[in-house]
């Protein structure tokens, strides 16, 4: 089109098409000139087909005239990004008197020109690159940009200087590695990339190239930290010994960025009280503890540092940490009375004057803010021996260590007869009452003290009757209370301890009876006591009887003595949860890809309870993590289409153990047809953290099942509604039921459906979300082959529940680590 066209248009009657030809783009002035308008008649510039069109056209008509002139109102664009066709037409229309039926369209073609040069992305890029790298494999990859929208003029070739035949640069802009490389002789390349385009337009940027000998993993300043925190507080573990957490690269010079996270916890109940930040290392309680709710203080928190550019390059460590208990608990009685006999024999000429003093004391609670508990009902005894007990007063405290030790007092009164054991809470005889003639009441209060700062106590108020009674009116123990003690699981049967009670008199028999716990023990008729079942510590360690005696007296007298039974610990094997595992892993997998987590339990309590996992046997192809049990990759290269069997065995601290069998499975080969490709204007670790729900949307709109097996950074190339500073590939497999669907059939429905995946897409990521199909690329850092092993391990996954788990971690292994390996490298600069 040389100049403006020369054009009629039709009002009221009919719509109208007009090809007005082509026009280079940078073009201003006239577009068209219309003739024949009817008088009377106005004309308004109206949107045709995209709204965005007009912002290059204004009308010039004035009322009442039959002309009217279409012009620019700016310089027109090729490159704008308005344009949804490959030939650029540029569409609107003229409407007269406002009536939208009947339009008068137009169709202007915008030629192409080669009005711009290629611009770099960046001016300088550099790269570590590992003295052991493999040939041909790309280190690096520069890019340019050409705005011109046609393949004609934004096509670009690249090249280099100083040339080396040690790396290759392709058109593409990367960079690949030719021949080995040798720190030695050369530890360094510097080169100037030239972007060229047809038309002769070029920029230029700076190639680093850093022959990096990194070779060492990181290491902690020590293995063991040690921390403390109090119960009921939150917060950073500022006081750690010897020194904070610190981890740095073990490779000299380089100083490779470490990042720290949390590998277990133990016991594992307690990981979700633990975070560590990823960049410093802080240890962090985020929430508080209860001592009295914990079996022990330690919790034992394994931690690990890994570098940013490698995250198989580890390093591993303990931070013990003591959880002390505060002073915020009174003590508590235990039970809520008292009651004690003692027997006095006053003796005279002849039996029938046999006389006895009965003491029974009684305990009663004054007021405390923490409820006093009594251990016995009633406690009776025969003996007037001095420092014999008469009964046993038991407080208890939650809490651990000094704050729970408690000490016995008797606060207000005093009584020359009985005596209140500071450390046992034993009452005891002082005198052989041969002074008390009458009865006697003698009204004294006992306190419970724990040691804590500032200490809590808490009262009972205890009331002591004497009277006076004959010596063979009643039964009577000989001991006011039992204590014993029997190590757990013994068998039914076991002898716990021998209670005795005496009649007075050889004219009549006792028997026994037990008055609780009769489900878990039993008495013989000499008043030893065995077990019914086999007790478990773990599961109770205090049992209280109550033992009544019955003699044959008409009517019969009867007594009660409490006996406490304490269940000592004895140290038992822990147990796997299975006999026998399966899992499988493909013969790429590298060092460290975790395999399956064998899992044993120890029935124990406090120390006996800490296992260590272990391989019964050598193995250079797998080793297990000592603190977790999860099976991981050493080196299964020469292992393809094999199983290898291996026995996994765990030790307690007491060196009992248990083992399992774990049969893998090594994978060899698999297909790379099914992976499909799309670019996102998102940043990686933004997607990152969506992944489950770009599977849902995207799933949503094909109507098959995603599964994303790489997420990876790269630059912002593809169209301009994708040119952003930050651009993110996206590779997934489809599966229609447990197949997996063609990449040429996703990509068609992708396609196809473009404005369904981009609403669905912008409800997860934001309504500026643009997505672009990526075509005849595998994901960068992963080759075919390790794609194929992935996509037949998510099938073989679908059709093996068992091996769900295994297939599952091993496929985001490889995602993470090849993607944090390559865009991570990519940001590294010396």
């Amino acid at each position: 089109m040389l100049g403006p066209s020369s054009t009629t248009i039709t009002c009221g009657s009919a719509s109208s098409t007009v090809n007005l030809g082509a026009v280079d783009e940078g073009y201003t002035g006239d577009v068209e000139l219309v003739s024949g308008i009817p008088a009377g008649t106005s004309v308004r510039l109206e949107l045709d087909i995209y709204p965005e069109h007009l912002q290059f056209l204004e009308l010039n008509f004035t009322s009442g005239e039959t002309t009217v002139t279409v012009r620019t109102k700016k310089p027109l664009d090729a490159e704008a990004n308005i344009f949804f066709t490959p030939e650029r037409i540029l569409h609107y229309s003229l409407v007269c008197n406002n009536d939208v039926t009947y339009k008068n369209s137009r169709r202007l073609i915008i030629n192409d020109i080669n009005d711009n040069s290629p611009v770099f992305e960046k001016k300088f890029y550099s790269q570590n690159v590992s003295e052991s790298e493999v040939v041909n494999t790309e280190v690096l990859r520069v890019r340019a940009v050409d705005a011109d929208i046609t393949p004609e003029f934004s096509t670009l070739t690249y090249s280099y200087t100083p040339v080396t035949p040690d790396f290759s640069l392709s058109n593409s802009g990367a960079f690949t590695l030719m021949n080995p490389l040798n720190y030695s002789i050369v530890p360094k390349y510097n080169f100037i990339v030239t972007a060229r385009d047809n038309g002769g337009n070029y920029d230029t940027t700076s190639v680093e190239i850093v022959v990096d000998i990194d070779n060492l993993n990181p290491f902690f300043s020590h293995s063991l930290y040690q921390a403390v925190i109090l119960e009921n507080q939150d917060g950073d573990l500022s006081e750690i010994r010897p020194e904070p957490i610190k981890a740095q690269d073990g490779d000299t010079g380089i100083n490779m960025t470490i990042t720290y996270s949390i590998t277990s916890v133990s016991p594992v109940e307690y990981q979700a009280n633990f975070n560590i930040d990823a960049d410093t290392g802080v240890l962090t309680v985020v929430t508080s503890f209860d001592r009295e709710e914990m079996d022990r203080g330690e919790i034992s928190v394994n931690i690990k540092a890994a570098q940013t550019d490698d995250p198989l390059k580890t390093a591993d460590a303990v931070v013990s940490v003591t959880v002390e208990d505060m002073n915020d608990n009174a003590p508590e009685f235990d039970r809520p009375s008292y009651n004690a006999t003692v027997l006095k024999n006053s003796f005279t000429n002849t039996i029938t004057d046999l006389d006895q003093i009965i003491t029974t004391i009684s305990v009663s609670i004054t007021d405390d803010d923490n409820k006093p508990e009594f251990s016995s009902s009633s406690y009776e005894t025969s003996t007037v021996e001095k420092r014999k007990p008469v009964l046993v007063l038991r407080a208890t405290d939650k809490d651990t260590g000094n704050n729970s030790l408690i000490t016995y007092s008797f606060s207000e009164g005093h009584s020359p007869y009985l005596a209140l054991d500071s450390e046992t809470g034993e009452v005891t005889l002082t005198s052989d009452l041969t002074d008390v003639t009458e009865d006697t009441t003698l009204v004294l209060t006992a306190e419970a003290t724990d040691h804590g700062k500032p200490p809590h106590s808490t009262t009972a108020r205890v009331v002591v009757n004497i009277r006076n009674a004959s010596l063979v009116d009643r039964v009577v123990f000989l001991s006011s209370s039992y204590n014993f003690k029997l190590k757990e699981n013994q068998n039914s049967g076991a002898f716990v301890g021998q209670v005795q009670a005496s009649a007075g008199s050889d004219l009549y028999e006792v028997s026994y009876e037990l008055r609780t716990h009769k489900d878990l023990f039993s008495i013989h008729s000499n008043g030893s006591i065995v077990s019914t079942k086999e007790l478990d510590k773990e599961e109770q360690e205090w049992y209280f009887l109550d033992v009544e005696a019955v003699d044959t007296r008409t009517p019969p007298t009867s007594a009660v003595a409490p006996v406490r039974i304490q269940v000592e610990d004895v140290n038992e094997p822990p147990a796997f949860s299975s006999d026998d595992y399966e899992a499988s892993v493909f013969s790429i997998a590298p060092y460290k890809t975790p395999v399956i987590q064998v899992k044993a339990s120890d029935p124990d309590v406090r120390d006996n309870c800490v296992l260590v996992y272990s391989l019964s046997g050598e193995s250079s192809s797998f080793d297990v993590e000592p603190a977790s049990g999860l099976l991981y990759v050493v080196s299964v290269a020469d292992l393809g289409g094999k199983t290898v069997s291996m026995e996994v065995k765990a030790t307690d601290s007491g060196e009992l153990s248990a083992t399992t069998t774990v049969k893998v499975v090594v994978q060899g080969s698999a297909s790379s047809s099914d992976v499909t490709i799309i670019s996102l204007n998102k940043p990686a670790n933004t997607v990152e953290r969506k992944v489950p729900e770009v599977e849902e949307a995207l799933g949503k709109t094909l109507g098959w099942t995603v599964n994303i097996i790489q997420v990876s950074s790269s630059g912002g190339e593809g169209s301009r509604t994708l040119r952003e500073s930050v651009r993110t590939l996206v590779s997934f497999i489809a599966l229609d039921g447990d197949k997996a669907v063609e990449t040429q059939e996703v990509t068609k429905k992708l396609q196809s459906q473009s404005e369904e995946v981009r609403a669905e897409l912008a409800k997860v990521l934001g309504n500026d979300v643009q997505f672009q199909v990526e075509t005849g690329k595998d994901p960068p850092g992963i080759s075919s082959d390790r794609i194929t092993i992935i996509v037949l391990g998510i099938l073989a996954g679908l059709a093996l529940v068992g091996l769900i788990l295994t297939v599952s971690v091993f496929k985001r292994k490889i995602q993470h680590i090849e993607e944090r390996r390559k865009s991570l490298s990519l940001q590294l600069e010396m």
